[in-house]
């Protein structure tokens, strides 16, 4: 399998400088690029600009993935240690002990006890 795997990624390589060679062989011509604020790039071949914009489009995509996953971690970071705030809070309270007045104020039945009618509340119907 691992032979198997390397001959692929062997065979992309290949292919990917066969077609890069093919692409600087049929675009040789000559351009000269204009930037804002009156930068230009003198005469530089085609294929040459071509593979630039590529490399900065894939730099800049890189950065945007690293400050992206530098969030991700931090924001892991932060929900893992509220769960472990919640725990302790829970393992704490796991350990009170149960007070009186829960089981004085159930009757047998195990319902709660219903409160008694204050004078002049309005009964409900």
């Amino acid at each position: 399998m691992r032979v198997i795997k390397w001959l692929l990624v062997l065979a992309v390589f290949l292919g990917v400088q066969y077609y890069g060679i093919e692409f600087a062989r049929h675009n040789a011509q000559t351009v000269n690029l204009v930037f804002p604020f009156g930068r230009e790039t003198g005469e530089i071949e085609l294929w040459q600009l071509v593979f630039f914009a590529a490399g900065v489009g894939a730099a800049v995509a890189l950065v945007v993935l690293v400050v992206e996953m530098i969030s991700l971690q931090a924001g892991r970071q932060r929900l893992s240690r509220r769960v472990k705030q919640l725990e302790r809070e829970l393992t704490s309270m796991r350990n009170l002990p149960l007070s009186e007045s829960v089981a004085v104020d159930r009757p047998k039945g195990g319902e709660p006890a219903s409160p008694a009618a204050a004078p002049g509340d309005i009964p409900s119907i």
